[in-house]
């Protein structure tokens, strides 16, 4: 079993970008949830922002923002950061799914079987994961597996290292019901994640080691970057906010996002400003050491659960 990772700086490895995505589960042929921002490193220490619009369209899709992201690193390296879980708990009961017939061991294992059972769905969807073990959720409809009575709500390590740091509630992939909940996110992402291994020169941390022209993609909790930018709990929903967190981390919008209209809807939209400021925080922290060895990684829990990026 490979080591676990040694500390990475984004000089060392080349990042000049930060992308940060806002992720959506949702069924549909778009996803009104999905927003794109890229960070880009600037030698006087005050990195640039932009929001990447859909090629097509008003709205990504899971399928649309895969495609321009293999174009895009095909041409740039760079640090990638989903807002979703790249997997689900496992040390706790040494199983991802105790009492159901799934016998995965690792998260590479855990991405094969989600794709086995979704494979046909549209768009990246990961509902049928949750159809066939539906005994392990607590749903929207209001069913209550019997699993999910018998071990609960489960977290991952990272994620209870998350709340005990003050980063925020966790939410736990188990728990379907209401608009925090993203166990759907996660596991149409995992497939997003699958595809990208096989198709893309980069590397999934902490799962992988990252060599060195490889562009590195991280698990991201938005709530981490806008508690960083003195945000809090709250929403970003005007310019001034907006600038203030992102000043707070170091950035600031592009002259392409300065010249966009103060009433452009897509300036004051949560997805967008989640993302934009996540790209700044991410460019932040991302030079640190110490977010490459989180204390509570070990080689168990990066072989099966892998880690939030900033979690420390």
């Amino acid at each position: 079993m490979p080591p676990v990772p040694p500390p990475v700086s984004t000089t060392e490895m080349g990042f000049d970008q930060t992308i940060a995505i806002d992720w959506s589960g949702a069924k549909g042929k778009t996803q009104k949830g999905i927003a794109v921002a890229l960070c880009e490193r600037r030698d006087e220490g005050v990195h640039h922002v932009s929001l990447i619009v859909p090629p097509e369209g008003a709205l990504w899709s899971r399928s649309s923002l895969l495609i321009w992201l293999q174009h895009h690193l095909s041409q740039h390296r760079a640090l990638v950061g989903f807002d979703f879980s790249f997997s689900l708990p496992y040390v706790d009961y040494d199983d991802y799914l105790p009492g159901t017939a799934l016998r995965a061991r690792s998260v590479f294992d855990l991405w094969h079987e989600i794709e086995g059972l979704c494979k046909n769905a549209p768009n990246y969807e990961g509902h049928n994961f949750v159809e066939r073990h539906s005994d392990c959720f607590l749903q929207t409809s209001g069913r209550v597996g019997d699993l999910f009575v018998q071990y609960g709500p489960r977290l991952r390590v990272c994620e209870e290292e998350c709340m005990l740091q003050g980063h925020g509630r966790a939410e736990s992939n188990f728990h379907l019901i209401g608009p925090t909940q993203v166990g759907l996110s996660s596991f149409s992402g995992m497939r997003v994640l699958k595809q990208l291994c096989r198709t893309s020169n980069v590397c999934v941390w902490p799962f992988d080691l990252p060599a060195k022209q490889q562009s590195v993609i991280v698990e991201m909790y938005t709530r981490l970057f806008l508690t960083m930018a003195g945000v809090g709990r709250q929403k970003i929903r005007s310019r001034n906010d907006l600038d203030r967190s992102l000043d707070a981390l170091r950035a600031k919008m592009s002259p392409s996002m300065v010249a966009m209209k103060n009433n452009d809807i897509t300036v004051f939209d949560d997805h967008v400003s989640d993302a934009l400021v996540s790209a700044a925080g991410m460019m932040m922290l991302a030079d640190q050491s110490k977010v490459w060895t989180p204390a509570k990684l070990s080689d168990k829990v990066r072989k099966t659960e892998g880690w939030t990026f900033g979690v420390l």
